[in-house]
């Protein structure tokens, strides 16, 4: 790290933008109370939007010139410097936009948790040097083609296990780890599954940059091989570069039916461990994990198959392009041939001739002529008369709305679909009946949108509550 790169990093860098600003520590807060302990990657526009209306009301009450913009003003300043994406769901037309931290919001959380994880006092010091040598280790074994230095490692390897199988045998006490090992081992797992989380953002981020550079040089003046060029060395990197190939081999590890059931098998039994009982929050964090991990996956995929399929688009209109040309002449040539095949040119001059007034022409700054817009019929409005009785008895209803527990709703969702099964909608309202009523049903279809379950307009479900009440909705079943 130079200088030069230290000046240019507190330019441009939206990650030190971030903690330089004014409102840094409510942005920060909001954000990772949005995203981070709400366990989402993405929030719709409208949710962002008024989640940060109730927020700035809230910290006026402790700091009156705190946020003083419009929330909507916030979100767009925000993406114009790069603290969160705004982009449109795949496949989606005319809906709300999305929200996603970027790849420097994620630094800038890592960073304030790892710092604030320091002044507390607690490090895991020998948790993480015991993890690096292990890793390295691993690293100079299997990194070496030499035989019997791998059965060397092999057969001391058998030796140690051996020991410890005899001696739990012969004394029947077995080392296990200590409270505080445990805690501090815990602790690094959870920072570092947090950390692979933000690094996802780096990778994603790093295959639309290709995107964009390829835009760029689509549009400047470049030459057609060049930019075919670029763009078969792009989907090279795609598919066999370091971070493509890495990327590659996490999904296949992560959609693997047995890795995922490997995984959910290990966060329940950590979650028994009475050492962790006081390490709510990081075992909330684990528990989400699996879920986040997937979401985090699909997400990379879908941007890498768009840019894929933007290179081979590029590839096939520039193929077609010149089949196409290549076509017409070789058909005018024809035309032209046979013409002249009864009387050759000889030394004539050949040339094309053309009617000037067959070509269409069109001057750039033509205008249509205007024409009255039509006319709207205004309907008069009549001052409606006040109904006490009615309004007090939409109030009661409003305050007796209760407010979802949608962390609790994808709990559920989670739990039925863990060991791979599907679950309709009526079937996870059966074994989780609805607390909130046609509300709560309402809820779960947002789940399942949100989610990308199978949702089935063209075929019906009739769903009885716990009240007597009876909904018909689409079909929905709940993928694993």
């Amino acid at each position: 790290m130079k200088l030069p790169q230290i000046q240019s990093a507190f330019r441009s860098s939206p990650a030190i933008s971030i903690l330089r600003s004014a409102n840094a520590a409510y942005v920060i807060d909001f954000l990772y109370d949005q995203f981070k302990s709400g366990h989402r990657l993405t929030i719709p526009d409208p949710e962002l939007r008024v989640a940060l209306v109730e927020y700035q009301e809230l910290v006026r009450e402790i700091d009156p010139d705190a946020l003083p913009e419009k929330a909507s003003k916030y979100l767009t300043d925000w993406t114009d410097k790069q603290y969160l994406n705004r982009f449109f769901q795949r496949g989606e037309t005319g809906g709300d936009a999305t929200f996603q931290l970027t790849s420097s919001t994620e630094s800038v959380i890592q960073f304030l948790e790892g710092m604030i994880a320091d002044e507390m006092g607690f490090v895991g010091t020998e948790s993480r040097v015991r993890m690096v040598m292990e890793a390295l280790k691993g690293l100079v074994v299997q990194s070496s083609a030499d035989p019997a230095e791998r059965i060397a490692h092999l057969e001391a390897e058998k030796r140690r296990i051996e020991a410890e199988i005899d001696l739990i045998r012969n004394e029947g006490a077995v080392a296990k780890l200590s409270d505080v090992e445990i805690r501090e081992r815990f602790g690094v797992i959870v920072d570092m599954m947090k950390q692979v989380q933000g690094d996802f953002r780096h990778v994603e981020e790093s295959f639309k940059e290709i995107t964009r550079e390829l835009q760029r040089r689509q549009l400047g003046e470049i030459d057609q091989g060049e930019l075919v060029s670029y763009a078969l060395a792009a989907e090279d990197e795609l598919k066999n570069g370091d971070q493509g190939q890495s990327f590659e081999a996490f999904t296949q590890l992560i959609f693997s039916h047995q890795s995922q059931n490997e995984l959910n098998d290990l966060i329940e039994r950590t979650q028994n461990l009475v050492e962790l009982d006081s390490q709510r929050q990081g075992l909330k964090t684990l528990e989400k994990m699996p879920g986040l991990l997937l979401a985090e996956a699909q997400k990379v995929m879908e941007t890498t198959q768009r840019l894929s399929g933007s290179l081979r688009l590029l590839l096939d209109e520039k193929a077609s392009s010149d089949q196409r040309r290549i076509r017409k002449l070789l058909g005018e040539i024809r035309e032209l041939a046979a013409d002249v095949s009864d009387t050759p040119p000889g030394v004539r001059e050949i040339g094309l001739t053309f009617d000037e007034a067959s070509l269409p022409f069109r001057s750039p700054v033509y205008r249509e002529f205007y024409q009255l817009p039509r006319e709207i019929a205004i309907q008069p409005f009549h001052a409606a008369e006040e109904d006490e009785a009615a309004k007090e008895k939409a109030f009661q209803k409003y305050a007796a709305l209760a407010r979802l527990d949608w962390d609790g709703m994808r709990n559920s969702i989670q739990r039925l679909t863990r060991n791979g099964d599907q679950v309709k909608l009526g079937e996870l309202l059966d074994r989780c009946p609805p607390k909130s009523g046609a509300v709560e049903v309402v809820g779960y279809i947002r789940l399942a949108k949100e989610g990308r379950h199978l949702i089935e307009p063209e075929h019906e479900e009739v769903i009885f509550l716990p009240d007597g009440k009876k909904l018909k909705v689409p079909r929905i079943v709940f993928l694993p």
